[in-house]
C-alpha cells in the first residue's frame, strides 16, 4: 500500500489510498490535543486480512509522524504543493 495525500491543515490530513496504480480507499486523520482520530473508508472488494494489513501500516505511519512535533508535519508556506514526493507514504 501506498498513501498519496489530498490534502494537509493545521489539524487533519486526507490520504488516497493506493496499491500499484489503483486507488483502494481513503483515509481521513485529525489530531486533536488529546490524541489522533482517524476514518478509514476502503473498497468493498478488499478481504479482512488486506484491511487489517492497512490498518497495522497506518498505525506505523501514524507511529512514525507523530515522533516529530506536530508543528513538524505542517509544511511551511513554500512547501504546500500538493504534488511533491512528500506526498506520498509508501509501506
Amino acid at each position: 500500500f501506498f498513501f498519496e495525500r489530498e490534502c494537509r491543515t493545521p489539524s487533519s490530513e486526507c490520504y488516497t489510498i493506493m496499491r500499484e496504480d489503483n486507488p483502494l480507499g481513503r483515509a481521513d486523520i485529525h489530531f486533536a490535543e488529546t490524541g489522533v482520530h482517524a476514518t478509514l473508508s476502503v473498497a468493498e472488494s478488499l478481504t479482512a486480512e488486506e484491511i487489517q494489513d492497512l490498518v497495522d501500516t497506518m498505525d506505523e505511519v501514524l507511529k512514525i509522524a507523530l515522533t516529530e512535533p506536530l508543528t513538524a508535519l505542517i509544511p511551511s508556506e513554500d512547501q504546500t504543493d500538493s504534488h511533491t514526493t512528500d506526498d506520498q507514504i509508501t509501506h
